[in-house]
């Protein structure tokens, strides 16, 4: 593997490595729809304690100084771009319907 450190699956089965800024200049960045494990595996904590599901603050999980929850399950993205790093590298699921 590469210095890349990300891996796009695609429908097919094939793989591509790529790295989070090639994916933001190529526009490979909407993830509207799909399950994406943000709060499973990246939260962020704001100044003031609240606690989201990512950089993009998808679900709004509580806050550290009363009370916050960890999900146990993806959420569903409601944003056309997805521009934080960290958000981007999240793993995500394209969901068939």
């Amino acid at each position: 593997m590469s210095n890349n450190n990300l891996i796009i699956v695609y429908d097919d089965g094939t793989e591509e490595e790529n790295t989070h800024e090639s994916i933001l200049i190529t526009e490979k960045n909407n993830f509207f729809g799909w399950s994406c494990d943000a709060g499973l595996d990246y939260i962020s904590i704001k100044g003031t304690g609240d606690v989201y599901a990512g950089d993009c603050k998808v679900k709004h999980l509580g806050n550290i100084y009363s009370n916050f929850s960890l999900p146990n399950k993806p959420v569903t993205c409601k944003f056309t771009r997805c521009t934080c790093a960290g958000d981007i590298q999240t793993s995500k699921r394209k969901i068939n319907k």
